[in-house]
């Protein structure tokens, strides 16, 4: 019980520590910019949900948050991404796949070496799995959907530019149906509507704004995350459980934080040293997960959460060079 308080009051102290009330934002600021400073908060989330996610305590619905915490990664990508190309143009498509995907699978490879090594060393690696051996489930399927929705984002904005963001949430959607039907893990597209939720946040960001300050933008929060939390009950791998409520509890939470920017300012030097690290806290927890796998909670939080935090804080210095010559 000690240990379940510890883990809870961390991420409060995280939120909490130096909130302040906000006053009127200045006209054209939204609080939806202010969600980067919450990618190391989310990342540990996602690491702990992964420790947790197959317990029954008091910790599981960190397990059960995971998938809003996905779809967190995907709206601030997708967000990002539109916000730069209104400020530079049609230039930022210019190197944009070699850019950005490139950057991405350096650090999936380098996940990948990092993880073969290490289980190699500690022998828990099969012998016959050697270096490349199934590459596309070894590497997390996170990064490969990153990587559609990079493609998927480039194609919309260069080709159909008028009609992008219908465009990405068309292609989006066929790509969570597809893989539906061909029985591909949850994972594929419990949280995938984030994408195109950010692209929308940031292009109709007066008319989101006016409709979130409305009662009915309360209303329509409290709907979508009510719908969605029904998950925790209706537990069925059906289209509407796994697609339509988990996505609905997605943008519904994602909306609440929206809402609670608006009022409160989120900010201090832990949540942007986090921050900072969050796409190595991501991609380096997978080893350890394995590693630590037959350890009891909370110690495999501790040994999980502390391995992936010294790996990330070793290979970012590496990695940011690396990125540069993209």
């Amino acid at each position: 019980m000690i240990a379940v308080g510890i883990v809870y009051l961390s991420f409060a102290a995280l939120v909490l520590y130096g909130i302040q009330i906000r006053g009127t934002l200045a006209e054209g600021e939204y609080p939806t910019g202010e969600m980067n400073l919450l990618r190391g908060l989310f990342a540990l989330e996602i690491i702990v949900g992964h420790c947790v996610r197959q317990e029954t305590g008091l910790l599981l619905p960190l397990g059960k948050f995971m998938i809003v915490s996905v779809a967190f990664y995907f709206f601030v990508s997708g967000y990002g991404l539109a916000r730069s190309f209104s400020k530079k143009g049609t230039a930022y498509l210019k190197g944009f796949l070699v850019r950005k995907c490139g950057s991405l699978l350096l650090l999936a490879l380098t996940a990948y070496v990092w993880r073969f090594v290490l289980l190699h060393a500690v022998t828990y690696f099969d012998p016959e799995r050697q270096f490349g051996y199934n590459l596309f489930e070894e590497v997390n399927w996170y990064i490969w959907c990153q990587l559609l929705y990079y493609v998927v984002f480039y194609l919309c904005y260069r080709f159909c530019r008028k009609r992008a963001l219908p465009c990405v949430a068309a292609l989006v959607l066929l790509q969570c149906l597809i893989c539906y039907a061909l029985g591909a893990a949850p994972a594929w597209y419990t949280s995938a509507i984030g994408f195109p939720a950010g692209i929308l946040f940031w292009e109709k960001a007066d008319r989101v704004d006016r409709f979130m300050s409305r009662w009915y933008g309360w209303v329509l929060t409290a709907v979508l995350t009510a719908v969605g939390l029904c998950t925790l009950v209706y537990q069925a791998n059906t289209l509407l459980d796994a697609f339509v409520m988990r996505n609905a509890l997605c943008i519904g939470v994602l909306m609440l934080l929206y809402l609670c920017l608006n009022y409160v300012r989120i900010d201090n030097k832990a949540l942007r040293f986090f921050a900072s690290y969050s796409a190595e806290l991501y991609i380096f927890q997978f080893v350890y997960l394995e590693i630590f796998a037959e350890i009891p909670n909370p110690w495999r939080i501790v040994w999980v959460v502390g391995a992936t935090f010294v790996t990330a804080l070793a290979m970012h210095p590496l990695l940011s060079r690396a990125k540069k010559r993209f």
